[in-house]
């Protein structure tokens, strides 16, 4: 039996400006430089007679990004093959790493693929609905910018592949809708210091202001709570991976 297997690599934000939300949008505006790394999961896609899914997930079926990539598959294949899907999870849950995203993207690639289909332009804006940082996934670039609330993506002309990352993973998971909720740091220029002169020093995030005094230098992916310097160190109550960009 034919089957499928696919890496779904996570990502940082080197950079993440915040607009306040206006009263008739339900997200806030973003201004974000993604760049991919090495850190990721691997899924595996096998023909079946009925969806199934494996994996080490911490939320309800429901909830799951792959469960619901597979409802957004079938309702542009509305005869497609039902798949088994094996997921082995390294990236960690809910700590900013896009590691649902990067798993919806991976899924629909895998799964057209394995059955010679083209996926439709109309499915990846979907897509951004459920997810901002989804289409940059569908991308397949390794560096972009993200904006409108994330899912407008823009290939960069430089990226930084092979530098070494150090990723910081608290034993919390930050909640994307309580973090947005009590951020105060809206209206930084992170991004447009950062394409004025890309350098990775000059890296920010709006959601640094959540960091404490030992953690001055790194910088949050997304709304956390991982963080990531580009130096070795530890900090308390945290797992440290080593990983690249790119």
């Amino acid at each position: 039996m034919k089957k499928i297997t696919g890496s779904a690599s996570a990502k940082v934000n080197l950079t993440l400006d915040v607009q306040k939300k206006n009263p008739e949008d339900a997200r806030h505006p973003v201004d974000t430089i993604l760049h991919r790394i090495s850190l990721a999961d691997t899924l595996e896609l096998t023909p079946a007679d009925r969806f199934e899914l494996y994996g080490d997930f911490e939320c309800d079926p429901e909830e799951n990004l792959i469960v619901q990539a597979w409802g957004l598959v079938r309702k542009f294949f509305p005869d497609g093959p039902a798949v088994i899907v094996r997921a082995e999870k390294n990236i960690p849950i809910g700590a900013g790493l896009g590691g649902g995203s990067t798993n919806f993207a991976t899924f629909v690639k895998l799964y057209t693929e394995l059955f010679g289909l083209q996926i439709p332009e109309k499915l990846v804006i979907e897509s951004g609905k459920l997810g901002s940082d989804i289409p940059f996934f569908f991308s397949g670039e390794t560096c972009a910018r993200g904006t409108h609330f994330g899912e407008q993506v823009e290939k960069m002309p430089f990226d930084f592949s092979g530098q070494k990352i150090w990723l910081h993973i608290p034993e919390y998971k930050n909640l994307t809708g309580e973090m947005y909720a009590q951020l105060t740091n809206f209206g930084t220029k992170h991004t447009e210091k950062f394409l004025a002169e890309p350098d990775l020093k000059k890296c920010g995030n709006a959601f640094d202001q959540f960091l404490t005094l030992d953690q001055k230098g790194a910088h949050l992916t997304g709304s956390g709570s991982a963080f990531f310097t580009f130096e070795p160190a530890e900090f308390g109550g945290c797992r440290t991976i080593e990983t690249l960009l790119g």
